[in-house]
């Protein structure tokens, strides 16, 4: 339809359901597809606090299944507003439900972030007040890096400290044998090459 709405659904009381719809076996409750550039479904949230889109997962099936398809074709799609308003905003639970829960597969990455410009990281993480880490990474139970970083030309850690007691890096060793920095150097680079600024009274080390 050009101009007008096709179907219009309202609830009749403050708790109802406008319409209800379950699916059958492998047969959707409601299956759309989209136009050549109209969308298949089109959700705008309520004037306060009432969701464009409420899902909650069942006993045993997901909220939200979404498959991307070839090579750009995303399972989500979801881009920010202008300001403040993020293109997705997941909230941890209040035990140990996770915000966002992200798992590699067999050749897919878990999380692919890519930073753009000279501003905008591919992951921005900002720590609490207190103990709460902006990023908090483990290792794996073997040899699983908690952090792999592998550059060609653009830095693998670049830190930069701030204040008086804030390090760019604080590292602490462990009780026994683990080292706080473990350095080692491969053909002609160093371990760790540590230079005096141009002019300035800090050391390399």
């Amino acid at each position: 339809n050009t101009a007008g709405v096709g179907l219009t659904v309202s609830s009749s009381n403050a708790t109802s359901a406008g319409a209800t719809f379950s699916g059958n076996t492998s047969g959707a409750g409601i299956l759309v597809t989209g136009g050549t550039t109209g969308h298949g479904l089109s959700l705008a949230g309520g004037g306060t606090s009432g969701d464009g889109l409420h899902s909650t997962a069942g006993a045993s099936g997901i909220g939200i299944n979404a498959i991307g398809v070839g090579t750009t074709m995303a399972g989500i799609a979801a881009t920010g507003g202008a300001t403040t308003s993020a293109g997705i905003l997941a909230t941890g639970g209040a035990t140990s439900g996770d915000g966002i829960k992200t798992t590699a597969g067999a050749s897919g990455i878990g999380l692919n972030a890519i930073g753009v410009g000279t501003t905008m990281p591919g992951i921005k993480g900002i720590g609490g007040a207190t103990t709460s880490a902006g990023l908090s990474l483990v290792g794996g139970g073997t040899s699983g890096d908690g952090l792999l970083i592998a550059t060609t030309s653009g830095h693998g850690i670049n830190a930069t400290a701030t204040g008086t007691t804030k390090h760019g890096i604080n590292a602490v060793g462990g009780a026994t044998t683990s080292h706080g920095i473990l350095a080692t150097g491969g053909g002609v680079g160093h371990g760790i090459s540590a230079v005096s600024g141009g002019g300035a009274t800090g050391d390399g080390i």
